[in-house]
C-alpha cells in the first residue's frame, strides 16, 4: 500500500505516516519497496504473538462503526485501570471482563442477566477466564478500530510488559532480512 494510500485510510498526516513507517522498519517488521509498504515475515511473526485480535460486533452495532477487541489475560490490568478511570472521559470505550465464568461490565454489572444477546455475541469472540473484551464506538469504522487497538495495547503494556514481546525478541530484532 502506498503511504498516501495509508495516510488517507488513517486520517493522519503523510508525516506521521512516514515517521510510523520508519519506526515500524527499524523493528524490522515493515519494509518499503516501489510499489508501497508491506509487513515482513517478522512483522507477521511478531503480530500472531501479540494477545490481542479484533472481533466483529456487526449485529451489535447496526451503524458498522463499532469495533471488538478480545485482550486475552489482561482482566487484572483492565481492573487496576479502571480505578484510575482512563476511559471515563471517553463514552465511546466500554471494558467487559470474563470474571468466575461471567462476563461482567468493569462496573460490575452482569452482562448475561441484563443483555443476554450482548453476553453471548461476547461469548463467540472466544473469551476466556482473565480475559477482556473492549466494545468501541466511534464516527467511523477505522476510528473504532484504532482506538480499540490503541487501548487494548495500553492493556497489555499495564499488566505484563514484560511478556507482550518475549516470544518475538526470541527470534531476534528482525533485521536479518
Amino acid at each position: 500500500m502506498s503511504r498516501k494510500k495509508l495516510s488517507s485510510e488513517l486520517g493522519l498526516g503523510e508525516g506521521s505516516v512516514r515517521s510510523m513507517i520508519s519506526e515500524m522498519k527499524e523493528w524490522g517488521i515493515a519494509a518499503t519497496k516501489q510499489t508501497g509498504v508491506y509487513v515482513t515475515g517478522f512483522g507477521k511473526y511478531a503480530y500472531d504473538r501479540i494477545p490481542m485480535r479484533y472481533a466483529d460486533v456487526g449485529s451489535i452495532c447496526g451503524s458498522g462503526k463499532g469495533q471488538g477487541m478480545l485482550v486475552t489475560g489482561a482482566a487484572g490490568a483492565a481492573e487496576g485501570m479502571q480505578k484510575k478511570k482512563p476511559y471515563e472521559s471517553d463514552p465511546s470505550i466500554t471494558v467487559f471482563l470474563m470474571r468466575n465464568g461471567e462476563i461482567v461490565s468493569s462496573g460490575g454489572t452482569d452482562i448475561g442477566k441484563e443483555y443476554p444477546g450482548l453476553e453471548s455475541h461476547i461469548r463467540a469472540s472466544g473469551i476466556s477466564e482473565g480475559d477482556v473484551f473492549l466494545l468501541v464506538f466511534s464516527e467511523s469504522l477505522l476510528q473504532s478500530r484504532l482506538k480499540a487497538a490503541s487501548a487494548a495495547l495500553e492493556m497489555l503494556r499495564c499488566s505484563k510488559p514484560e511478556n507482550i514481546f518475549n516470544n518475538v525478541s526470541a527470534m531476534g530484532d528482525g533485521r536479518r532480512g
